[in-house]
């Protein structure tokens, strides 16, 4: 086995590192998009990967508001999807939940695991 380098026999490597990363905070912003939510709860989201990472799992949190801005709902969604470094993908989804008539919602990435590229 190719080894950091050195051809090593399976046996005597132990452990592997870790190529997937969970993003650091400073490079979750560097992960920026435009999203909408349909009445039926069908969410879109045009994704552009600033950070050095290839994606391979985003997070997203959704808040929903009523008319008063209090809080009526508030979920996150972990979405597999590959996504290169430096490129806008789309992500299109079908949640468990609408949004009613006087309500309101907004949306972030909390989490996103990769390899760096």
């Amino acid at each position: 086995m190719l080894y950091r380098g050195t051809w090593k026999p399976a046996a005597e490597i132990t452990t592997l590192p870790t190529l997937l990363k969970e993003l650091t905070q400073q490079d979750l912003e560097k992960l920026t998009g435009n999203a909408k939510l349909d009445n039926y709860g069908l969410f879109e989201l045009d994704l552009y990967n600033g950070s050095d990472f290839t994606l391979k799992e985003i997070t997203v949190e959704f808040v929903v508001r009523d008319s008063r801005q209090e809080e009526v709902l508030r979920r996150s969604y972990r979405y597999p999807h590959e996504q290169a470094s430096r490129k806008i993908d789309h992500y299109t989804e079908e949640l468990d939940f609408s949004i009613g008539p006087q309500q309101g919602w907004s949306w972030k990435i909390v989490g996103a695991k990769g390899i760096k590229s």
